[in-house]
């Protein structure tokens, strides 16, 4: 069978400390084809002037695709306040897709309320979006809702909105063996995947070279199918890069691009 291959994508948020200028000419320069705009730093909600000349450079350098990575929390965050900012500074950027996150757990148990809260605020987001024609997606991150395949399912079967998808990226603590059974059970709302290779430690996780996780991302890919429902572009964002070196991320690059080069 032969799958369609993901184009190569990056995170802004791997490059904090540059300005969204220098990051579209690193990108560029190393075969890029989408970035996910981070909303903390480089594209902040309303910068609506800000988001039309990031469009307007990336189209020059032939970056079409483009995503905004907001920190809008379903549950937690002032959904009546933030969401049109949010979906105006989308539109403006011309990104097809819009991140948002799941609620605050941080090691407590969540409450019914939260759930609830969560799924309204992304049925929300979702109908607001869909207006201009962005897909969502909500991260699969430690410390959300969404932090294991159960339970990132749960919400998306609550909020039941067909403009609703699920984010998916490496929980490092978990093997890789589980990380295939959690994107085969995510199928279903499946949108991009944050790419990465992380190895557990403490205090903290440890950012490793994505060369030494390249034979468990071959396998994730080879089984990557998006939601059936999903009608755009394929996407491996790369996310985050051993010490934040542009030469760590140039080396990166190089696997990401044969990753999504390669067919199966």
């Amino acid at each position: 069978m032969i799958a369609e291959a993901p184009i190569p994508g990056l995170c802004s948020v791997t490059f904090r400390n540059q300005s969204a200028e220098a990051i579209l000419d690193i990108a560029a320069g190393n075969g890029v084809k989408a970035i996910e705009w981070g909303a903390d730093v480089h594209l902040p909600p309303g910068a609506l002037g800000r988001a039309q000349e990031i469009s307007d450079r990336s189209a020059q350098l032939g970056i079409q695709e483009r995503s905004y990575g907001s920190y809008f929390r379903a549950g937690v965050s002032d959904a009546e306040a933030e969401i049109a900012p949010l979906i105006e500074t989308a539109a403006a950027l011309g990104a097809s897709h819009l991140r948002v996150w799941a609620g605050d757990t941080s090691g407590a148990t969540a409450s019914d309320k939260l759930w609830g809260d969560a799924a309204r605020d992304l049925i929300a987001v979702a109908d607001a979006a869909a207006g201009h024609g962005i897909a969502v997606s909500v991260e699969y991150h430690r410390g959300t809702l969404t932090e294991t395949a159960s339970d990132t399912i749960k919400l998306l079967t609550m909020a039941d909105h067909s403009n609703l998808y699920s984010l998916w990226q490496p929980v490092p603590d978990r093997a890789p063996a589980d990380w295939l059974t959690e994107l085969s059970l995510l199928e279903p709302w499946l949108s991009h995947l944050h790419v990465f290779h992380w190895q557990p430690d403490t205090p903290r996780d440890q950012r490793r070279p994505l060369r030494e996780g390249e034979a468990d991302w071959q396998t994730l890919f080879a089984h990557w199918e998006q939601s059936p429902r999903w009608d755009g572009a394929k996407i491996a964002f790369l996310e985050f890069v051993a010490d934040d070196r542009e030469e760590n991320f140039v080396d990166d690059m190089k696997v990401l691009n044969s990753l999504c080069s390669a067919r199966t």
